[in-house]
């Protein structure tokens, strides 16, 4: 080796290494750090050492090469972080000003679900709902908008507001009508009619009086149109007859039982029960 490369390699080994690298340096070349550099920690001095140490024993060649490619490797290593400290930076600022929703993506990870999303939604990061949110409306009923109405009370910043509002202002309301059973009773008096030859004509004609008397009187029930009369009887009816030379005639008193049926309207509201993604 000519005197300038002696002379660079001290320096390489001197200002390029450190104490600990020229020891490395020598362990992996197979030497003990001990016996070339008989503990001189000057770099200058220690360089000198390991140039002479490998120069006696024909190695120079070894030292030179393994030098420089530890100073490669230090560039390696240098490069290599520094590329991993400017991508954890880059990466700090997507997360910091959750550009392209980075956080939301983050937070929506495969991974420890869904901890993560609950972790996230309770520090404020990526629009995402707190435990106690996404399970309030994960619970509340398909198409029910009293849910939605008790959701928006109890959370009017979540992360479903916006939805929430969204599927109320959509709501459809229907009309469903039933119709119920009712039972109406009316006192009942039909006066004496006309004579009749015999008294059970008498009597049978007084009850027709007195049944269509009675449909008459709970067909008022329905005049409204709310109500459908579906039956119409006579309870305890109760028949007074007279005797008379060319006949009999008949009065009667009796309870009218009005059987109805009630039409009773329900105004239901309805919003898509799908909940937003």
């Amino acid at each position: 080796m000519d005197p300038a490369a002696h002379t660079a390699l001290i320096d390489r080994l001197s200002q390029g290494h450190r104490q600990i690298d020229r020891e490395r340096l020598l362990i992996r070349l197979g030497v003990n750090p001990e016996d070339c550099l008989l503990n001189v920690t000057d770099p200058t001095a220690a360089a000198w050492r390991m140039v002479e140490y490998f120069a006696n024993r024909g190695r120079l060649d070894d030292l030179s090469r393994a030098a420089h490619a530890s100073i490669l490797r230090r560039l390696v290593w240098l490069l290599t972080w520094s590329s991993a400290l400017f991508a954890l930076g880059i990466l700090a600022l997507l997360i910091a000003f959750d550009l392209w929703h980075i956080q939301r993506r983050l937070c929506l990870l495969p991974l420890h679900q869904p901890g993560l999303a609950d972790f996230c939604g309770a520090h404020g990061l990526g629009q995402l709902p707190t435990a106690p949110e996404r399970l309030a409306w994960a619970a509340r009923p398909p198409g029910s908008c009293a849910a939605l109405r008790q959701y928006l009370a109890q959370f009017p910043q979540g992360a479903y507001a916006s939805p929430a509002q969204s599927l109320l202002a959509a709501h459809a309301t229907q009309t469903h009508t039933t119709l119920v059973p009712a039972t109406h009773a009316l006192p009942l008096f039909v006066p004496t009619g006309p004579l009749h030859p015999s008294r059970p004509a008498a009597e049978q004609a007084t009850r027709a009086r007195a049944l269509a008397q009675a449909q008459q009187d709970c067909q008022g029930f329905a005049a409204s149109g709310h109500n459908h009369l579906r039956d119409t009887t006579l309870l305890d009816p109760t028949l007074t007859c007279v005797r008379y030379t060319n006949g009999f005639a008949c009065s009667l008193t009796a309870t009218a039982r009005c059987a109805l049926e009630r039409s009773v309207s329900h105004v239901t509201e309805h919003c898509d029960p799908q909940p937003p993604r």
